[in-house]
């Protein structure tokens, strides 16, 4: 039997509805396109981080990294030096205390979690003993070949890592950001139970044994922004607060 052969009418008929077809179906995508993406926008904020990290961000806990927590401090330290104004006092040194928390990897990326307790001292006024710049914070450390390459912090922290003296409280400045910065939920979940209890006081007396004195002053902003005025707190029981020096002693 011989092959039938569709005749000009049959063939435009045919060129027709696989035109209709196309059509039909671009106009579909469009429809689901312009319902969809309203409501990703709408209901993205309540999503479930911890998901969709799990599905862009494989961070996975590594443990052959442990070195990079002190490479860690050093580049605070480093950090909080070139921003220090106090930085040329007599005797200025940086100290650091820092709760490791785990160490990631993702590609050539590792990232070191770890809360830090910065501060600086230096001596002035006939050997009294001051403290500069303090911080209690909360970081996520990226490197790159054993090079830190960025940092991060919760968004609340990040805005106020400049102010003279900021401890980062979980109920101000982890409302979602902790969530987006750290992927890994056993990570997420040691941070969140971590009850801050970080000291330099040992190193401090340490290195400043040879004051007679271990009271501690602070430079204090006074009402005129241009001035300063000084401040004595006993050296042992104080706990930093954020923004006024220290809060008990």
């Amino acid at each position: 039997m011989d092959d039938y052969e569709m005749n000009d009418n049959e063939k435009e008929l045919e060129k027709f509805d696989k035109t209709k077809k196309r059509i039909t179906l671009t106009f579909t995508i469009l429809i689901i396109a312009m319902l969809v993406i309203p409501l990703y926008i709408i209901f993205m904020p309540t999503l479930n981080t911890s998901f969709l990290n799990k599905i862009f961000n494989n961070e996975k806990i590594v443990a052959d990294k442990e070195y990079l927590y002190d490479r860690g401090a050093s580049y605070i330290i480093e950090k909080y030096h070139d921003l220090n104004t106090r930085k040329e006092q007599k005797d200025y040194q940086v100290f650091i205390d820092y709760e490791p928390f785990g160490i990631t990897n993702n590609k050539e990326y590792y990232y070191v979690y770890m809360w830090v307790l910065s501060e600086s001292y230096f001596v002035k006024n006939d050997n009294q003993l001051f403290q500069g710049r303090s911080n209690s914070s909360l970081y996520k450390i990226t490197f790159k070949d054993d090079t830190v390459v960025d940092y991060e912090m919760p968004d609340n922290g990040k805005s106020y890592e400049d102010t003279e003296s900021y401890v980062m409280t979980k109920d101000y400045d982890f409302p979602e950001s902790l969530r987006s910065m750290c992927p890994n939920d056993k990570i997420y979940n040691k941070i969140m139970d971590y009850e801050v209890n970080l000291s330099n006081e040992d190193i401090v007396k340490e290195v400043y044994s040879y004051l007679t004195d271990f009271t501690i002053h602070h430079e204090v902003l006074d009402t005129e922004p241009t001035t300063r005025r000084e401040e004595q707190v006993p050296f042992p029981n104080c706990k930093a607060s954020g923004g006024s020096g220290y809060e008990s002693c």
